[in-house]
């Protein structure tokens, strides 16, 4: 799914729309775009780090990270692992964003059993905060209130 934002002068220029991922999953989901390709993100103040699964990396246009992270899953297991830095762009805005790297293939199968859709990630309170994004679901979409366009 990609949905393209139409121009509207109530709609902030830095905003991302969540309405058809939500409407095609029942959670809030972008659509982004990495060496010529597409990747769906769910969006998800939930998680602190920004995750991604780790069968897309041969996909994505990416740099390793010399971080490692150690962090909780919702099961209460401690995970460590590797990291990358990739930029994301949604319609021309690129974003750099750090990802935990792991396997979320489990976590999505359901989602894409359901209702056909592959989400390769998820953006955690991380982007949401180094960029300023407020998910609206009165307007369902993700702005921001900065005007500079981060790469």
């Amino acid at each position: 799914f990609e949905e393209r934002r139409k121009k509207k002068p109530n709609v902030p220029k830095s905003s991302m729309s969540f309405r058809e991922g939500l409407n095609l999953t029942g959670f809030p989901a972008v659509t982004f775009v990495n060496n010529d390709r597409v990747f769906n993100f769910l969006l998800d103040t939930g998680s602190n780090v920004s995750l991604i699964d780790g069968s897309v990396l041969k996909y994505l246009k990416h740099e390793e990270d010399s971080s490692k992270v150690e962090l909780f899953g919702l099961d209460g297991i401690e995970r460590t692992g590797k990291c990358i830095i990739s930029y994301l762009t949604y319609e021309d805005v690129s974003y750099k964003t750090q990802f935990f790297v792991t396997d979320l293939a489990p976590t999505f199968y359901r989602i894409k059993q359901e209702h056909g859709v592959t989400l390769h990630g998820i953006l955690g309170s991380d982007f949401f905060k180094a960029y300023k994004y407020v998910l609206d679901f009165n307007k369902l979409i993700a702005y921001s209130e900065l005007v500079n366009n981060k790469k």
